[in-house]
Protein backbone atom coordinates (compact mmCIF):
# COMPACT_ATOMS: atom_id res chain seq x y z
CA UNK A 1 0.00 0.00 0.00
CA UNK A 2 2.84 2.30 1.10
CA UNK A 3 4.44 2.28 -2.81
CA UNK A 4 0.83 2.48 -4.00
CA UNK A 5 0.62 5.81 -2.24
CA UNK A 6 3.66 7.22 -5.08
CA UNK A 7 2.33 5.60 -7.85
CA UNK A 8 0.31 7.68 -10.38
CA UNK A 9 -3.49 7.81 -9.20
CA UNK A 10 -4.84 9.78 -12.29
CA UNK A 11 -3.87 9.34 -15.84
CA UNK A 12 -5.18 12.08 -17.82
CA UNK A 13 -3.75 12.91 -21.53
CA UNK A 14 -1.70 15.83 -20.31
CA UNK A 15 -0.12 13.55 -17.87
CA UNK A 16 -0.07 11.51 -14.26
CA UNK A 17 -0.70 12.89 -11.21
CA UNK A 18 0.61 11.09 -8.47
CA UNK A 19 -0.89 10.08 -5.42
CA UNK A 20 0.69 12.07 -2.88
CA UNK A 21 -1.05 15.02 -4.45
CA UNK A 22 -4.14 13.41 -3.21
CA UNK A 23 -5.23 11.00 -0.41
CA UNK A 24 -1.48 9.25 -0.97
CA UNK A 25 -0.62 10.48 1.71
CA UNK A 26 -3.30 9.24 4.21
CA UNK A 27 -2.79 5.83 2.41
CA UNK A 28 0.94 5.88 3.10
CA UNK A 29 0.14 6.61 7.12
CA UNK A 30 -2.44 3.93 7.22
CA UNK A 31 0.57 1.45 5.64
CA UNK A 32 2.83 2.83 8.36
CA UNK A 33 0.22 1.90 10.52
CA UNK A 34 -0.54 -1.46 9.18
CA UNK A 35 3.23 -2.48 9.08
CA UNK A 36 3.34 -1.50 12.62
CA UNK A 37 0.13 -3.53 13.68
CA UNK A 38 1.77 -6.65 11.97
CA UNK A 39 4.93 -5.98 13.96
CA UNK A 40 2.47 -6.38 17.13
CA UNK A 41 3.18 -9.93 19.05
CA UNK A 42 -0.77 -9.78 19.68
CA UNK A 43 -3.08 -11.33 17.19
CA UNK A 44 -6.36 -9.18 18.17
CA UNK A 45 -4.34 -5.56 17.42
CA UNK A 46 -2.53 -6.91 14.70
CA UNK A 47 -6.36 -7.77 13.44
CA UNK A 48 -7.76 -4.58 14.36
CA UNK A 49 -4.73 -3.00 12.49
CA UNK A 50 -5.20 -4.78 9.69
CA UNK A 51 -9.13 -3.95 9.67
CA UNK A 52 -8.30 -0.13 10.10
CA UNK A 53 -5.59 -0.10 7.62
CA UNK A 54 -7.35 -2.48 4.89
CA UNK A 55 -10.66 -0.69 5.62
CA UNK A 56 -8.75 3.20 5.12
CA UNK A 57 -7.59 1.84 1.58
CA UNK A 58 -10.57 0.83 -0.01
CA UNK A 59 -12.27 4.03 1.21
CA UNK A 60 -9.73 6.38 0.00
CA UNK A 61 -9.72 4.20 -3.45
CA UNK A 62 -13.53 4.60 -3.85
CA UNK A 63 -13.26 8.40 -2.94
CA UNK A 64 -10.68 9.14 -5.34
CA UNK A 65 -12.63 6.55 -8.20
CA UNK A 66 -16.02 8.60 -7.56
CA UNK A 67 -14.62 11.95 -7.60
CA UNK A 68 -12.98 11.07 -11.19
CA UNK A 69 -16.40 10.09 -12.12
CA UNK A 70 -17.90 13.07 -11.00
CA UNK A 71 -15.28 15.24 -12.57
CA UNK A 72 -15.65 13.29 -15.72
CA UNK A 73 -19.38 13.70 -15.29
CA UNK A 74 -18.90 17.82 -14.64
CA UNK A 75 -16.28 18.18 -17.51
CA UNK A 76 -18.27 16.08 -20.28
CA UNK A 77 -14.74 14.15 -20.57
CA UNK A 78 -15.30 10.19 -20.15
CA UNK A 79 -12.40 8.10 -21.04
CA UNK A 80 -9.86 11.22 -20.30
CA UNK A 81 -9.44 10.78 -16.54
CA UNK A 82 -8.66 7.18 -15.64
CA UNK A 83 -7.40 5.59 -12.77
CA UNK A 84 -3.67 5.13 -12.48
CA UNK A 85 -1.84 2.10 -11.16
CA UNK A 86 -1.50 3.32 -7.97
CA UNK A 87 -4.75 3.22 -7.13
CA UNK A 88 -5.13 -0.45 -8.11
CA UNK A 89 -1.79 -1.01 -6.29
CA UNK A 90 -3.41 0.19 -3.28
CA UNK A 91 -7.26 -1.44 -3.71
CA UNK A 92 -5.29 -4.42 -3.86
CA UNK A 93 -3.38 -4.09 -0.75
CA UNK A 94 -6.17 -2.73 1.31
CA UNK A 95 -8.71 -5.91 0.15
CA UNK A 96 -5.48 -8.38 0.96
CA UNK A 97 -4.80 -5.83 4.30
CA UNK A 98 -8.74 -7.07 5.35
CA UNK A 99 -8.69 -10.63 4.00
CA UNK A 100 -5.60 -10.81 6.63
CA UNK A 101 -7.40 -9.14 9.19
CA UNK A 102 -10.38 -11.73 8.74
CA UNK A 103 -7.86 -14.20 8.91
CA UNK A 104 -5.99 -12.75 12.12
CA UNK A 105 -9.57 -12.79 13.75
CA UNK A 106 -10.61 -16.12 12.98
CA UNK A 107 -7.32 -17.65 13.61
CA UNK A 108 -6.64 -19.25 10.62
CA UNK A 109 -3.32 -16.91 10.39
Amino acid sequence: MGAGSFLPWVSTPLGDFGGMAGGGAWTLYAATMGLAGALVGKRRLASLSALVCGAAAVALVAWQLSRLARLSSEADAWGTLLPGWGLLVVLASGLLALVAARRLHLGEG
